[in-house]
């Protein structure tokens, strides 16, 4: 089964060139019967995928008059059908022994210490070719129900000082996970707006988002969040003068999460943050609230509430090839 194709190219007065990659999967399914009554004692199911992949570049343009000039070339690489289907076979093959050794049907020569060493390296394989989905994307189940980050950054603010430079960011983030997909997310930050020589003040910010994860279930996913916020200046040093400088806003942003182990995640984000103030740097011009914008890195903790990770089901191995 052809399960994707796609390709690139591009051509400028006459002179182009392209590439093109096709894969396939073969699926194998291999079962151990019982030959006294026709029980199926065991089942695997194996895939393997083929891949075929083109490049080629080409030619035309007119020399001179009625005079035209084409000229093409390229290579294909085709991986062997039968190759992957004897790579496949094999693989089954050796699954459905060990599944034996494991359940007792058959033992090594060796007896009991090859057995246990067999079955080990073979329990381990296969949790990492279940975790596998198709693409070859790392599949996982969110085990825990809250977490906790730490996230470093810079920020930016648009007021209305022509100068504009990035100051620093920390934010501490809580996440209580309503689902593997939806969360709500409270943020609590501290970060420093600078305008050149103009302005350097620091302010600090309260939030909660809606955030969503795009691909709950896989290792690597974008996650995107929305919702509102304060944010109050931190070092007026009791300066009454001073314009008012907390104001509510509102805020969304996105970013990519790839998780390193159920516990812990990185995760890289950004966002844009739009107050209801226009005195943040102490000036007020023109029709337009100030708004700033926040990029970050953050280190992702997760924790209680949610199963186990010796409490997931073991399920009929999936082989990936």
């Amino acid at each position: 089964t052809n399960i994707i194709t796609g390709g690139a190219g591009a051509r400028y007065f006459g002179l182009g060139g392209s590439v093109k990659y096709r894969q396939d999967r073969i699926s194998i399914y291999l079962r151990m019967v019982s030959t006294s009554n026709g029980q199926i004692l065991k089942t695997v199911y194996v895939s393997k995928t083929i891949l075929s992949q083109a490049l080629d570049a080409n030619f035309f343009r007119f020399v001179k008059f009625q005079r035209l000039l084409e000229a093409e070339m390229g290579i294909t690489q085709n991986e062997p059908v039968q190759l992957a289907i004897q790579d496949a076979l094999e693989k089954a093959v050796r699954s459905l022994i060990i599944e034996g050794v494991e359940g007792g049907y058959w033992s090594a020569k060796g007896g009991a210490a090859v057995n246990d060493t067999l079955v080990a390296e073979y329990r381990k394989e296969k949790a990492l070719e279940e975790s596998t989905a198709l693409y070859d994307r790392e599949f996982f189940e969110p085990l825990h129900k809250n977490s906790l980050s730490l996230n470093v950054g810079t920020t930016l603010l648009d007021a209305d000082y022509t100068k504009k430079d990035f100051g620093p960011l920390v934010r501490l983030g809580y996440t209580y996970n309503i689902n593997s997909a939806f969360g709500l997310n409270l943020n609590a930050g501290v970060f420093q707006f600078r305008t050149g020589n103009s302005i350097e003040e620091i302010f600090g910010n309260v939030d909660l988002n809606l955030r969503v994860r795009l691909l709950p279930n896989d290792a690597f996913s974008p996650f995107i969040y929305a919702g509102g916020g304060i944010i109050y200046k931190m070092d007026n040093n009791g300066d009454t003068s001073t314009p008012a400088q907390t104001s509510g806003k509102v805020q969304y942003g996105g970013g990519v999460e790839y998780a390193l182990s159920p516990r812990w995640g990185l995760q890289l984000w950004g966002e844009h943050n739009l107050s209801f103030n226009d005195q943040l740097d102490g000036l007020v011009n023109g029709k337009r609230d100030d708004f700033f914008i926040n990029i970050g890195l953050g280190l992702k903790y997760n924790f209680g509430f949610g199963k186990k990770e010796n409490d997931l089901p073991e399920e009929t191995i999936n082989t990936n090839m």
